[in-house]
């Protein structure tokens, strides 16, 4: 009976390699099953030496501890992201301070705030896409922090749907105007577990990030 050469079996160096090239996944029973079949195919001539079966032995221990390491590794993971979640829902029912120019109008409410570091005349514009669908002069105003809440209706006296709007706080001057450091207070509906692992709070129209949360506040803050 004629022994098959063992030269002409592929490897596990081989099908590593080939595991590389396709994305495949070496897994602990395909390294067993390429061990036996080199066991049972080896040139009795040329057997595999105790060295080299050593090595292959390390290198299915190491491959074995690195899947546990994985498994354990993802299992913290999924741990860490549950606790972050669970942190996050004591800000159920609290306003946030959220800066950026997107206003969220939820039941026909949102309270937009900016802060003047002096005495100016304020406007304030809210869009729906290109268009502008309110504009409130507030007149002249104190320097420092100020709240404006908004009803949800637009310039003719028409109540919009719920949702995000674009706005802008101005300061008015007789050569133009000039933006305004603003943000929104709005209040937290709800929490989840976001794709990277950050909680996201629900808005009741949209969705942030807990780490845009600037300052946390109780609802009687702004009334919301």
């Amino acid at each position: 009976m004629e022994a098959q050469n063992i030269s002409d079996l592929p490897t596990i160096e081989d099908y590593q390699r080939r595991r590389v090239s396709r994305k495949l996944k070496l897994d602990k029973e395909d390294f067993l099953r390429l061990l036996v079949a080199q066991l049972r195919f080896q040139d009795p001539l040329e057997p595999i030496g105790n060295t080299e079966f050593a090595a292959q032995l390390a290198q299915f221990s190491a491959l074995e501890q690195m899947q546990n390491l994985n498994d354990r590794v993802g299992k913290l993971t999924e741990l860490y992201r549950s606790a972050q979640t669970w942190a996050a829902l004591p800000l159920i029912g609290k306003s946030v301070k959220v800066e950026g120019d997107e206003v969220p109008l939820y039941k026909g409410k949102a309270l937009i705030g900016y802060t003047l570091h002096s005495p100016a005349d304020v406007r304030v514009r809210i869009w729906d896409g290109d268009e502008v669908i309110l504009s409130v002069d507030l007149g002249v105003q104190e320097e420092g922090e100020h709240l404006w809440e908004w009803d949800g209706k637009d310039g003719r006296g028409r109540t919009v749907p719920d949702g995000t709007y674009r706005y802008e706080v101005l300061r008015v001057e007789e050569d133009g105007t000039s933006p305004v450091d603003s943000y929104v207070l709005a209040e937290v509906v709800g929490v989840r577990p976001g794709k990277s692992g950050e909680p996201m709070l629900d808005l009741g129209v949209k969705e942030i990030g807990i780490s845009e949360v600037r300052e946390i506040f109780n609802p009687q803050r702004g009334g919301v």
